[in-house]
């Protein structure tokens, strides 16, 4: 079964699939992810993980290109590590459930495309990523939300700070 859509909704450079989900769920109008998620028959869980399918189907909902967010995206392998960017990398080399930012690109980000264009980068995940890579400009430490998933919802942190 194809899924029709009326948006062109792109996922921007480096942008990880969370952070694209998050921006699409609040261009719609809702609450969270999970809510975005459900109302389209499934999990937020089970996209946080990195499942094709989903990735499939989230890209032709919003009208991305699936395998930029297949290749952007952070993907649980097992336990122990995961996938981005066509490399294998382990749970000690990143920062997933913590949110890390350059200042910077959020600024630049919202002045060049509006309200939805503060994204996440995939190498902001990188625990030896201390900088970021076009601003040189140290990454900050966002205070974590109280619930691991709910880090994920990275409009909905941004916002909040």
């Amino acid at each position: 079964m194809s899924i029709k859509h009326s948006l062109s909704f792109p996922i921007l450079t480096y942008e990880t699939a969370t952070s694209y989900v998050s921006r699409l769920t609040r261009y719609c109008g809702l609450a969270s992810p999970n809510d975005f998620c459900l109302d389209h028959g499934f999990r937020w869980q089970d996209f946080v993980r990195g499942d094709d399918i989903l990735f499939d189907k989230m890209a032709a909902i919003g009208g991305a290109n699936a395998e930029d967010m297949k290749h952007w995206a952070i993907r649980t392998v097992d336990r122990q590590s995961f996938l981005t960017a066509g490399e294998y990398v382990t749970k000690k080399s990143l920062v997933r459930t913590r949110v890390r930012v350059c200042p910077k690109c959020l600024v630049e980000g919202r002045k060049l495309r509006g309200r939805y264009g503060a994204y996440r980068r995939h190498l902001w995940h990188f625990l030896s990523m201390r900088s970021c890579a076009i601003h040189e400009t140290p990454l900050m430490n966002v205070e974590p939300e109280k619930y691991t998933i709910r880090n994920y919802d990275f409009c909905k942190v941004i916002e909040r700070h």
